[in-house]
């Protein structure tokens, strides 16, 4: 991406814009989610954590498929 962005004369700021950020955004949005399941206190990410604790399968699935509803209807 960035040999054609190179080839096709785009400028600083395009190739920024345009290649490396949408690039770095799944690795930006995996470190939140680490980083939300450990120094959370409430939400799906808390009672994923919590349900493991308890063994509680049926919480941990619900909670994973609303997680995944919502990163479906994100993108």
């Amino acid at each position: 991406m960035l040999d054609l962005a190179a080839g096709r004369r785009g400028s600083r700021s395009q190739t920024l814009w345009k290649v490396r950020v949408p690039n770095a955004l799944p690795g930006m949005f995996a470190g939140i989610i680490v980083g939300d399941f450990v120094a959370s206190s409430q939400g799906l990410d808390f009672i994923i954590v919590t349900s493991t604790a308890r063994l509680d399968t049926a919480r941990i699935f619900t909670a994973i498929i609303l997680l995944a509803l919502v990163g479906t209807a994100l993108f």
